[in-house]
């Protein structure tokens, strides 16, 4: 009843499906904010077909540049662009749901959990190479969209390098991106002009 199309659906409608998505999200994802985007992206894009890449990709970077929990302002984000504000509390409380239920269960029950068996470290090690591969999968997919020209592969290799090599703190790192970003549009315009 509710896969119709986003345009035939009321309010209401969008707001429970943007909260029972992403209480499946967070129940099933592990991962944190990446692995949540990219569950977000398959479900909203790919399935229902009511959000588009480049609509993920502006999530991603204004879910990077505010604070807060990443996976919890993906919700926001997407439960806003659905269905308003209505859509974005209930996208919170359907991303948030499951975690404060599964921590609970797990901080229980916690002191129980032999962390040194090889069946859960095999687990986790499984999860974490799960959880590397949908990151991989999601940002794979907004290549296209991501890499518009020399500047953006040039700024992607800077922050790869900056990060990783020379140890930048990612926030230096995004002030420089945005920087190179306002000087070469302003560029571009400024040889537009006759």
């Amino acid at each position: 009843m509710l896969d119709r199309p986003l345009q035939q659906l009321n309010t209401l409608e969008r707001c429970f499906v943007v909260f029972w998505e992403y209480i499946k999200i967070s129940s099933i994802v592990v991962g944190g904010g990446y692995a949540i985007i990219a569950a977000s992206q398959q479900v909203f894009v790919k399935k229902r077909q009511w959000l588009n890449d480049d609509n993920i990709l502006d999530m991603v970077i204004i879910t990077q540049a505010v604070p807060g929990i990443l996976a919890t302002n993906t919700a926001i984000y997407i439960g806003y662009k659905v269905a308003g504000f209505a859509g974005a509390v209930s996208a919170m409380i359907g991303s948030a749901l499951p975690s404060i239920v599964i921590i609970i269960i797990i901080a229980a029950g916690l002191s129980n959990v032999p962390l040194d068996n090889p069946h859960v470290r095999g687990a986790m090690i499984g999860v974490v190479s799960g959880v590397v591969s949908m990151v991989l999968m999601a940002a794979f997919r907004l290549r296209k969209k991501a890499f518009s020209g020399n500047l953006s592969v040039a700024i992607a290799i800077f922050a790869l390098v900056g990060m990783v090599v020379l140890k930048i703190s990612p926030l230096w790192i995004m002030l420089l991106a945005i920087s190179a970003g306002i000087v070469d549009v302003y560029l571009m315009r400024k040889k537009m002009k006759p």
